[in-house]
C-alpha cells in the first residue's frame, strides 16, 4: 500500500487545465491510490504545517505500539510555554509546568495547528525535537515518500523557533512534494482511519475556555464548506505560500487532494474545490460508462 497505483489515464493531467492557482496540486483516490490528476506534482516546495502529517502519523503509530497512551500527561516546560505564547503563530496557549493529555496536546495540533503542542508531542515520544525529527525523516522513507527533508516536527520557519530550532539552519523549513504530501495522508488515514474523528472537528473548545475553528475551513458550519469533507491539514508560510491537503467521501468514494504554494489563505480552498469537483464528475463519467 505504501506506492501510489500509478495508472496514467484520460483523467490524469500534467497541464494546469483547472485554473488553479496553486503552484502544484494533485488527486488520488482514497483506496486504491490511483492518480486522478496532477499538476507540477513532483516539484519539492515547502509544505508549513502540512508536516504535521507525519507528526501524526508517529503519535498514532506511538499510541498503537503501547509506547504512549491518548491520557498520558505531559508536562509543559518553559520552551514549549514561551513557544506557546510566540505571536503570529498558530497556537494553543499551554502553561509552563502544567500537565496536559496526550490528546489535548494532539487536539491542539490536528485541529489548531498548535506548534507548541506539537513539539510537546516530539519532546514526548523521543525525548527532544531533534531526535523526534530523525525519525521523521527515517518513518517518511519507509513510507515511501522519496522527496522530502523535515528540519523540525511542526513545519514553521526554523527562525520562529525561538533560537531552539533541531535541525538544518536557522532560516531552515521542511520540504516536500505534492505526490509525497498525498502519500503521507494516504497512509495516514488508511492506516489510522480514527484520525478523522480528530481532523473533522470544526472547533475546538480548549481547557483555557477558547473556542479554536479548524482551520480547514471547508469542513462543515465554515466558509469553504465541502460536502463530505472530513480532514485534513492546512499550511502556510512565506517560503511554503498556502497549502491545504483535503479529503472528501462521498457515496462511498473517497478522494484526497494536495495543493501546494497557493497565492493566498483563500485560494487555497478554491483550489481545493476545484480539485474535488473535478475528481467527482470524472467519478460520475467513469461510473455511467458501458462496461468494456
Amino acid at each position: 500500500m505504501s506506492q501510489f497505483a500509478y495508472q496514467p489515464g484520460e483523467a490524469v493531467a500534467e497541464s494546469d487545465n483547472l485554473g488553479l492557482k496553486a503552484e502544484a496540486a494533485i488527486i488520488i483516490d482514497g483506496k486504491t491510490g490511483q492518480i486522478v490528476y496532477e499538476k507540477n506534482a513532483d516539484k519539492v516546495l515547502g509544505i508549513a504545517s502540512m508536516s504535521k502529517m507525519m507528526t501524526e502519523y508517529i503519535i498514532m503509530e506511538s499510541i498503537k505500539n503501547g509506547k504512549i497512551s491518548w491520557d498520558q500527561k505531559v508536562k509543559i516546560n518553559k520552551y514549549v510555554h514561551d513557544l506557546s505564547k510566540a505571536p503570529n503563530l498558530s497556537n494553543v496557549g499551554l502553561t509552563e509546568g502544567e500537565d496536559y493529555t496526550v490528546k489535548e496536546l494532539y487536539q491542539a495540533m490536528a485541529i489548531y495547528s498548535g506548534n507548541a503542542a506539537t513539539v510537546a508531542l516530539a519532546q514526548l515520544v523521543s525525548g527532544s525535537e531533534k531526535n523526534f525529527v530523525k525519525l521523521m525523516n527515517e518513518r517518511a522513507s519507509k513510507l515511501g515518500l522519496k522527496n522530502h527533508r523535515f528540519v523540525n516536527a511542526s513545519g514553521l520557519n526554523n527562525s520562529d523557533l525561538l533560537g531552539e530550532y533541531p535541525t538544518g539552519k536557522a532560516d531552515d523549513e521542511n520540504v516536500m512534494t505534492a505526490k509525497d504530501t498525498a502519500l503521507l495522508a494516504y497512509r495516514l488515514i488508511n492506516d489510522y482511519p480514527e484520525v478523522l474523528k480528530i481532523a473533522s472537528i470544526s472547533k475546538l473548545k480548549f481547557r483555557d475556555g477558547k473556542e479554536y475553528p479548524n482551520f480547514n475551513w471547508m469542513l462543515p458550519g465554515l466558509i469553504f464548506e465541502y460536502k463530505g469533507v472530513d480532514g485534513l491539514k492546512t499550511g502556510s508560510t512565506e517560503y511554503a505560500g498556502y497549502g491545504h491537503t483535503g479529503t472528501v467521501i462521498r457515496d462511498g468514494q473517497r478522494y484526497i487532494t494536495v495543493v501546494m504554494k497557493s497565492t493566498n489563505k483563500n485560494q487555497r480552498f478554491a483550489d481545493s474545490t476545484k480539485l474535488m469537483d473535478y475528481a467527482y464528475a470524472t467519478f460520475k463519467k467513469e461510473k455511467v460508462l458501458p462496461a468494456k
